[in-house]
């Protein structure tokens, strides 16, 4: 009894099974007991009915209902089997409406499939693909039912149907039974928990085999991998099967490659759910594939093309650089140079941008969104893998520095359409994804190129700030009263704006904006929620942390007035002086650079406030600064190579080094305003390692050390009588002498 897919599958009619030749089974069709008076009676009343009202249909409805009330109650199992063979015959499946089908449930329930499978393979006289056909014709159209198609009792056949689906059943079957076990599957995956049911019965595999060897409705096995896939067991799958999602793409990116017609734009709209998840390097059986995907969208993005046909081919782009980097599409390829193909997605892309966005509010939708935001939003993603690859190094991105200076222009004008559409936003568009998916490329533009578009950028920089502090208070709120999946879109923007927060900080002209916005405060209100979200294992926390540090420390140096009467520099240098000595403990080098050396400048500027007092908490600080000053050097086991930087500091001391050298002159000029520091850092015993380190070496050290630790031992010196007599004692003045450290010398009246 096979049937069309219903609600599950609306562009797969199934066909309907061959009717059952009774004469494999003469023992049952004519066994006794069984009603044949009846069942011919209600023929020939149906037809006579049909003749007297011309209507074939309702002679069909006739028998059906006299077979169902045999149905409901048969003398015995022959009885019931030859009114549901009689039923398969007059009507099938995919004619009838959903009542009927819930009035053959009605009368036959899931006992009798469960039965016809019971004993398939008991009844000699019966072969077992009859009943297997027959059981699966009934289940198949039960799961066009929302009410049963997650009933156990269907639910707990799904290995059954993925058997005879993929060719591994014992039972050799007809192409309607693989159409009705095709069926029941795509149902199934419709329902909420059947994605999950199915990868949980090891479908993908099975599938994955269906479609590689192109058995018989295969189409339906690649609609539900792609349901499947699209869930949530993308990587998961990619982990588990690798090898037989490998070959299943490598199986679709040769159809796509190959294809002239509609197919190869079919497949461009499914090819992005069979990408493997991103990877930093790309396994050498994975390359066959890139290649056919690469050769089939460069003949796609380089023909004239209709908006339908063109946005598939986009999407999938934006898919291929999140699996795969841009390296691809730099390489070198038939008909194409160097850098020439990502050149002609940028393009493609930067027009598709400046042609939607470039429009007045009005034109838009009433949400106020354009309309393709999904296509716009792979532009985006084009876009933002064009900006990484042109900041990297020429040699390293495989473009021409001409190629990437156009590139540049072009991007630029796509970024300006952007502000354009930004700035015409209302706050109640602020939680549409695309609008963040928008204020995302513009952060992206800002990390990596400030020298442009500066008006234009100042002049977005209010709806920028309002729109982060927006999403990041309503984020927590959201994370305190832990709201369900229903609530609003809240995106961690802050996490995109920062790095571009670093460039403009250091500017007069959007530094004044931003600080007129309040920046400040809700930079330390950012770094205090993170501060609260900070474990071992999260590396982008610590990475926005460390960004966040950044961009205050720039507000720090460049406008000390302000530092000193912003109340958020005080919150923000009790946090820093509670955190640093946690961090110290953990051993997170460049994070505990960030707060040591933000902390110790704020401290300069915050002397005289309660923060900076002779305190327990600030103690902890300056002992915790100096021990991660003072242990990026040590003595050489060969004393004939004086001071070299600790192993464990050489690892990162490309991104700490500045923060270092920033933070010794911070705490020489914490020395100078904190009456009370210089004895507590003699208490410490930091300045009688330091100089027994000094004296240790035979050779003049670095220049650059020299000179980061001459002013803390001047200050030192200066500020208390004690530090003075001490350095005295520990031969200072011929330390001074061999390190060349001429103004300590001078202080210390050594000529």
């Amino acid at each position: 009894m096979s049937q069309s897919s219903g609600a599950a599958r609306d562009d797969n009619k199934t066909e309907a099974p061959e009717e059952p030749d009774t004469t494999i089974c003469p023992h049952i069709i004519k066994s006794p007991g069984l009603h044949e008076e009846d069942l011919g009676e209600a023929v020939r009343d149906a037809e006579a009915s049909a003749t007297e009202h011309s209507d074939k249909l309702a002679s069909q409805n006739a028998i059906l209902q006299r077979c169902l009330q045999i149905l409901k109650n048969p003398a015995n199992d022959s009885e019931q089997f030859a009114a549901l063979l009689l039923v398969t015959k007059v009507i099938q499946a995919g004619t009838a409406d959903p009542g009927t089908r819930r009035q053959i449930f009605d009368a036959v329930g899931f006992s009798l499939p469960n039965r016809l499978l019971a004993t398939m393979n008991t009844t000699p006289d019966c072969p077992p693909q009859v009943l297997c056909s027959l059981a699966v014709s009934l289940l198949a159209a039960f799961s066009t039912d929302q009410d049963l198609v997650s009933h156990p009792q269907l639910l707990n056949k799904v290995l059954l149907f993925l058997g005879l689906a993929s060719g591994q059943s014992q039972v050799s079957v007809d192409q309607a039974t693989i159409q009705d076990s095709y069926q029941c599957l795509l149902a199934i995956a419709c329902t909420p928990e059947g994605p999950r049911i199915l990868e949980a019965r090891s479908a993908i595999p099975l599938l994955c085999q269906a479609y590689c060897q192109n058995m018989q409705g295969s189409e339906h096995a690649l609609t539900l991998l792609n349901r499947i896939l699209n869930w949530e067991a993308g990587s998961r799958a990619w982990k588990k099967y690798p090898a037989e999602l490998t070959q299943l793409l490598q199986q679709l990116s040769m159809e796509f490659s190959r294809a002239e017609d509609q197919q190869k734009f079919t497949l461009c709209e499914i090819l992005p759910y069979f990408l493997p998840p991103p990877q930093e390097l790309l396994p050498a059986n994975l390359q066959p594939s890139l290649a056919n995907l690469s050769g089939g969208l460069q003949s796609i993005l380089g023909s004239k093309l209709s908006i339908a046909q063109r946005d598939p081919a986009l999407r999938l782009a934006a898919c291929l650089l999140d699996s795969f980097g841009p390296e691809w599409a730099v390489m070198k390829s038939p008909g194409m140079m160097s850098g020439q193909f990502l050149a002609l997605m940028v393009n493609l892309a930067c027009v598709e941008v400046r042609m939607t966005l470039e429009q007045p509010a009005d034109t838009f939708s009433s949400g106020g969104l354009p309309s393709r935001t999904d296509t716009i939003t792979a532009c985006y993603r084009i876009l933002e893998f064009a900006m990484e690859t042109c900041s990297q190094d020429p040699q390293e991105r495989g473009l021409t520095l001409e190629r990437c200076r156009q590139m540049i222009l072009i991007l630029e004008e796509a970024i300006s359409a952007i502000i354009f559409y930004l700035m015409q936003v209302t706050t109640a568009q602020y939680h549409e994804p695309f609008i963040f998916a928008s204020v995302r490329a513009l952060c992206v533009w800002l990390a990596e190129e400030t020298s442009s578009l500066k008006q234009e950028v100042c002049a977005v920089l209010p709806f920028l700030i309002d729109y982060s502090r927006t999403l990041f208070e309503e984020g927590k709120k959201k994370e305190k009263t832990k709201e369900g999946t229903a609530s609003p879109f809240v995106g961690d923007v802050l996490r995109f704006l920062l790095p571009g927060l670093c460039h403009l900080t250091a500017e007069e002209a959007p530094r004044r904006i931003l600080l007129s916005l309040n920046l400040s405060a809700l930079i330390y209100e950012y770094i205090e929620y993170l501060c609260s979200r900070l474990r071992d294992s999260q590396k982008q926390v610590e990475a926005s942390l460390q960004t966040a540090c950044s961009v205050f420390l720039n507000l720090v140096i460049t406008e000390p007035d302000h530092t000193r009467t912003d109340t958020s520099s005080s919150s923000l240098l009790n946090l820093v002086m509670e955190m640093l000595p946690k961090l110290s403990q953990k051993h997170k080098l460049v994070l505990t650079a960030n707060f040591c050396t933000l902390g110790l400048l704020l401290a300069r500027l915050l002397a005289g406030t309660p923060g900076v007092l002779d305190s327990t908490i600030s103690r902890l600080f300056f002992r915790s600064a100096l021990s991660f000053l003072s242990r990026a050097h040590v003595a050489h086991s060969d004393s004939a190579f004086g001071i070299v930087r600790s192993p464990s500091y050489n690892e990162c001391w490309e991104d700490i080094s500045e923060l270092w050298f920033l933070g010794i002159q911070g705490l020489a000029g914490c020395l100078m305003v904190l009456d009370w520091l210089p004895t507590r850092i003699l208490e410490t015993g930091w300045l009688k390692e330091t100089l027994g380190l000094l004296e240790g070496c035979s050779i003049p050290v670095d220049s650059s050390i020299a000179e980061a630790l001459q002013p803390i031992l001047i200050a030192l010196i200066r500020s208390d009588p004690s530090c003075r007599e001490f350095v005295i004692q520990k031969q200072g003045a011929q330390i001074a002498c061999r390190h060349r450290m001429s103004e300590l010398q001078e202080i210390l009246h050594v000529g």
